[in-house]
């Protein structure tokens, strides 16, 4: 973002100082409860991308959200007239044969195509999870050779295979409810990574890191919706693997070789930022284009 931008940014929100009022999912009243990290995504990437930042607030309360399978939940619990979505996502299919409109939210960016296809926007809303942005902000970690990390789902902390697995040496296990930072580090150390945690995948995606979906024991809530609703934000193909597979040499091997990333990881980003409600310029870069649905043309901000 050029000085003059930043400038002209910081005045216009001299009475955020306190932060943008953000709902992300966290787990509450539970102790020695540890933040999850893809759900953290959003408030560590704000200030990065802008001059503002984001306080966690109830979803009454909230004026904005992220990243994260929270549309369902934000409205359940309530949330104003006019919240700002960007990236946000469904966590799985109506449960009734009807779409859900929201039309009180005001749509900026959304995860996917399954979600674009369930809500109404004035604008034209841009696809992709923010966590992609991750590599416009960090520096990957030096790789190790040979390492392969498996980012599970908080919800498969315990389980029997994973554990298995790690004490054997077979993979890298790496704790989803850590500083993001350090999951980052983590996952750009490896050669190849295997997850159940979609944020594992989004994150390797953003750097190149070859990367599968695999299935442990318990299921997650929503099933295979979320996961089908990133890739459908560049038309991949939401692959699930056996866990067995995570101690099969020869086809990580053929997983590695058959990777191919994002294939408009960088226009993903750009639109990304260009549809980030609060950067300057971004209301005429959005409304110009004509439409309900579909990507917003837009450039990332300098050094960005």
């Amino acid at each position: 973002m050029i000085p003059y931008a930043r400038r002209l940014l910081a005045d216009k929100l001299n009475d955020r100082r306190d932060g943008v009022k953000t709902f992300w999912w966290r787990r509450v009243g539970f102790a020695h409860d540890r933040p999850n990290f893809g759900d953290e995504l959003t408030a560590r990437l704000v200030p990065e991308i802008s001059e503002i930042s984001c306080t966690w607030a109830h979803p009454k309360r909230s004026e904005f959200i992220g990243a994260g399978s929270i549309l369902e939940m934000v409205q359940a619990a309530g949330a104003p007239r006019g919240l700002k979505v960007w990236g946000s996502g469904f966590i799985q299919e109506p449960k009734r044969k009807r779409k859900y409109d929201f039309p009180d939210f005001d749509f900026y960016a959304v995860r996917g195509k399954l979600t674009l296809d369930r809500v109404r926007a004035d604008r034209r809303v841009a696809l992709g999870d923010p966590g992609l942005l991750v590599s416009r902000v960090y520096q990957p970690a030096p790789v190790v050779p040979g390492r392969v990390g498996f980012v599970y789902n908080h919800e498969h902390r315990n389980d029997r295979i994973l554990r298995a697995l790690a004490q054997a040496g077979r993979v890298a296990t790496i704790d989803p409810l850590r500083d993001p930072r350090d999951v980052i580090v983590d996952i750009t150390k490896c050669e190849f990574v295997f997850a159940t945690s979609l944020h594992g995948l989004v994150v390797a995606d953003a750097f190149g890191v070859p990367n599968a979906w695999v299935a442990l024991k318990k299921p997650l809530g929503g099933g295979r919706y979320k996961f089908e609703d990133y890739y459908s934000a560049f038309d991949g193909n939401a692959v699930q693997h056996n866990a067995a597979i995570v101690e099969d040499a020869d086809a990580i091997q053929q997983l590695k070789d058959e990777y191919t990333g994002v294939p408009n990881l960088r226009v993903l980003q750009d639109e990304l930022l260009a549809a980030f409600p609060y950067s300057p310029g971004q209301q005429d870069a959005i409304e110009s284009a004509p439409g309900r649905a579909g990507r917003v043309d837009g450039s990332a901000p300098t050094g960005i």
